[in-house]
């Protein structure tokens, strides 16, 4: 369990600063890429004000951002430690928080690594 809430931990850690970075870049890119980021925390919070193309570019836009991070966060773990994964595990709860996971669904692997979106129950029972 603590592996799991480590690598959440990590992934949210590693989420918000791809979104930091993203707010700091500077040119036109800066407005697209706020855009962006504004979509996406709005989807991760559950707002409804979206329509429903929105929602769905507000979705793509979510996958890369998570895939992303996901890939970052593999490639620091395995150069930091010279550990490798062969599954990730993804605690993917829905209780209507603001730190909820959104509703996507990423890539069955990302950096040869097998990703696992599943319940805390389920997390629980693993461990």
């Amino acid at each position: 369990m603590k592996s799991i809430l480590f690598a959440i931990s990590f992934f949210i850690g590693a989420f918000l600063l791809v979104l930091l970075a993203c707010s700091n870049r500077s040119g036109n890119n800066s407005s697209i890429c706020s855009a962006n980021a504004n979509k996406a925390l709005a989807t991760i919070q559950g707002a409804e004000t979206f329509a429903t193309e929105g929602k769905t570019a507000a979705q793509d836009e979510l996958i890369k951002i998570y895939s992303q991070s996901i890939a970052e966060y593999i490639k620091a773990v395995n150069k930091e430690y010279q550990i490798s994964f062969d599954t990730l595990f993804f605690g993917k709860h829905i209780y209507g928080q603001p730190d909820d996971f959104p509703d996507i669904e990423l890539p069955a692997t990302i950096e040869n690594t097998q990703i696992r979106l599943i319940s805390p129950e389920i997390g629980l029972k693993k461990q």
